[in-house]
């Protein structure tokens, strides 16, 4: 039998970590494309008991398989620490506990979250060194959200909202 190729062993992760859906209720757009390349970009959104939906985006430094495999171990971190998070606890500290727990052997990575709450028509950001979310109102126009932040692995005891 031949040598899985990184970019076949990354085609075989993708739809591992598709949504389970929880999400059906809501819009959300994504395009899966095929690349010959491997990177190290994931994304998920999660549905909490209460209502409220987390959206994060990961991005891990450098390309390849390497920046793959450390992607899906920062995926499960999260999916991981969002499915089991206290009620009462906000994003950041959950974030703040995904850090505190990442391997300092490990690459960095930055983060993007976005928890939205369809009883209160509210939305939280937490921006940990990921670029800026860009807000498209009805109205028109484009504005920036987040404050950039310190990638998640850099150091352990920082705190992010």
């Amino acid at each position: 039998m031949p040598a899985l190729t990184p970019a076949a062993a990354a085609g075989d992760v993708g739809p591992a970590l598709a949504d389970d859906g929880s999400m059906r209720s809501r819009t959300f757009h994504a395009l899966r494309h095929p690349s010959r390349i491997v990177a190290g970009d994931t994304f998920d959104c999660i549905t909490r008991p209460d209502g409220r939906s987390v959206t994060f985006q990961i991005d891990v430094a450098g390309h390849g398989a390497p920046a793959a495999i450390v992607s899906v171990a920062a995926h499960v971190a999260m999916k991981q620490a969002l499915l089991s998070v206290p009620p009462d606890e906000p994003l950041a500290t959950t974030i703040a506990r995904v850090n505190a727990a990442w391997d300092e052997g490990l690459p960095y990575f930055t983060l993007l979250a976005v928890e939205t709450d369809p009883a209160t028509a509210t939305a939280r950001v937490v921006q940990c060194g990921h670029p800026a979310l860009m807000r498209l109102p009805a109205e028109g126009g484009c504005e920036t959200l987040g404050k950039g932040g310190l990638p998640i692995g850099v150091l352990p005891d920082a705190t992010f909202d």
